[in-house]
């Protein structure tokens, strides 16, 4: 009985904790790998090895982060991610139910009864080893947690320098594991949203030389960031469906409209890629770091640019993230109708719009609630069925399931959201620029700020552009291309609107070989993950 009960808690065991980190994003085999997946199995063995009310902690503590480790794999394909951390504590009942709408639920109940289980005969079972046997396990358990980062402390100037600077940076180098992937994420962006309340940088990185200023003669110039948004579901793009009719009849038919191509986001969630794209930290940098810069926003309101942010995201009601920490950088934010009314994405561009009647020099960031989940869903409305019907009603569309034809209709409704844009600067006398990009990607059905990352649909974005000065755009941006595979990574927008408008800000050196992307907070490389 004894033997079958051992055997029953190693197998249990295994299932909540090692086969996730095995069949998760921890496969190569390396020393750096099979080092952490060591720790992953002493920490339990730890746990299990603790008596009394510590043991009893320690397993629950255990158990909810496996639980919710295993939980993210079913949903996402991945283990918890920062970006999901973030997106958990700044969402809403309406996110929550179209997420929802999108989960297989068979599996996830079916691991809930496997979890059950498993909880029941862990909390139950008790380990007896001998004293020495048990300290040298609890020894051999610190010297893994502490070991490696030391290691790294003393070799790496870099790694230490971090350290100094935010003792939290250490725990960047700790790839994820299911016996703590839970409290490793929420450590790292519980710190990082205490960071994003210190004060805004009031200086310039030293590659930008001069800000521009507004002439008499400047134009208006509005960013359309979009929400969720993956390039491949752009019909412009070669989506089959024609997801932008408006799009399309604009790259055929009028000589102000451009098309960017190679366009990556520098993160896969809002936080960091709005703050990163927005302002002067890359996707190389560490946005434990703080903001030490002045935003795009900051600079172009001391150019004698009002600059207004204009949003139906919920997030920016609350000013305790980073993307939301850069929108409140503006002279003026509006999250909610003025008139008290309903606040739709179409109403907000309503807005926009009038924004840019007015007679002052105006730089405009309109953040619409774009391709979020559930897609058949948009500010607690309905998509429009003519979006619906003008998906449907191609062949395509038959192959196609249901949360993917959504999905596309969505990009056909946002389609009409940019056109109402586009067609005012056909209008304006003026050399008004507008310019649309989202803020990443989305795997449909999934998300986004997953683990492990799906780069071709998280990171690669449309970018369009309208106006006089669409050309002399494309112009700047090719300036900030990575030198290997041609991206152009929107962390340097600034850098690129800056010289636009007549300002200087040369490519730093980062900028030729920036083919990053930052996921759960620290950078990786895209290399040849996307380009084989």
């Amino acid at each position: 009985m004894r033997v079958l009960t051992v055997i029953l808690l190693v197998t249990m065991c295994s299932i909540l904790f090692v086969v996730p980190a095995i069949s998760s994003n921890n496969i190569e085999i390396n020393s750096v790998n099979i080092y952490f997946n060591t720790l992953n199995i002493m920490i339990v063995l730890s746990a299990l090895l603790l008596t009394g009310w510590t043991g009893k902690l320690a397993k629950a503590m255990l158990l909810a982060s496996a639980c919710v480790c295993i939980l993210s794999i079913l949903i996402t394909g991945g283990m918890l991610s920062s970006g999901a951390f973030h997106s958990i504590l700044a969402t809403n009942i309406d996110e929550i139910y179209g997420y929802f709408m999108l989960i297989d639920w068979l599996p996830v109940i079916v691991f809930s009864l496997i979890f059950l289980c498993a909880s029941i005969l862990i909390f139950r079972c008790q380990l007896y080893l001998p004293k020495p046997v048990r300290v040298m396990v609890f020894g051999l358990t610190v010297a893994l947690l502490f070991g490696y980062p030391g290691f790294r402390f003393s070799v790496d100037t870099a790694y230490s320098k971090d350290v100094r600077e935010d003792p939290f940076s250490a725990l960047y180098i700790f790839p994820d594991m299911p016996s703590y992937n839970l409290y490793l994420v929420a450590s790292l962006a519980m710190h990082e949203r205490s960071l994003s309340t210190s004060p805004y940088g009031t200086s310039l990185p030293d590659h930008v030389h001069t800000l521009p200023v507004a002439e008499d003669n400047s134009g208006d110039l509005i960013l359309i960031l979009g929400e969720s948004s993956r390039r491949h579901s752009y019909s412009i793009y070669g989506e089959p469906i024609n997801t932008t009719p408006n799009l399309k009849k604009r790259a055929l038919h009028s000589p102000n409209f451009t098309k960017i191509e190679d366009v990556f986001s520098p993160a896969p969630n809002t936080r960091e890629s709005v703050a990163r794209s927005l302002s002067f930290a890359t996707s190389d940098t560490y946005l434990h770091e703080g903001l030490p810069f002045k935003t795009l926003l900051g600079a172009l309101s001391e150019a004698d640019y009002h600059t207004v942010w204009i949003t139906t995201q919920d997030l920016y009601t609350r000013w305790d993230t980073f993307s939301a920490k850069v929108a409140n950088s503006a002279d003026e934010v509006i999250h909610k109708n003025p008139n008290n009314g309903p606040w739709t994405d179409e109403i907000a561009a309503s807005y926009a719009v009038e924004e840019l009647r007015k007679p002052r020099k105006s730089f405009v960031i309109l953040h619409l609630w774009g391709e979020h989940s559930d897609y058949g869903i948009r500010n607690g409305q309905p998509i429009p069925d003519t979006s619906i019907q003008a998906i449907k009603e191609h062949d395509d569309a038959k192959e196609r399931s249901k949360e993917e034809i959504e999905y596309l209709a969505s990009i056909h409704h946002t389609d009409e959201i940019i056109e109402s844009i586009f067609s005012h600067i056909d209008t304006s006398e003026r050399s008004d620029l507008a310019i649309y990009f989202p803020d990443h990607g989305e795997v449909i059905g999934k998300g986004h700020g997953l683990v492990p990352i799906d780069i071709d649909s998280e990171l690669s974005i449309p970018m369009v552009a309208q106006g006089k000065q669409s050309r002399e755009l494309i112009a700047e941006i090719d300036r900030f291309r990575d030198s290997e595979y041609g991206i152009f990574n929107t962390s340097y927008f600034p850098e690129v609107m800056i010289n636009l408008l007549g300002g200087e800000a040369s490519p730093p050196l980062d900028s030729l070989t920036l083919s990053f992307y930052s996921i759960q907070g620290h950078p990786s490389h895209v290399g040849n993950q996307y380009y084989e």
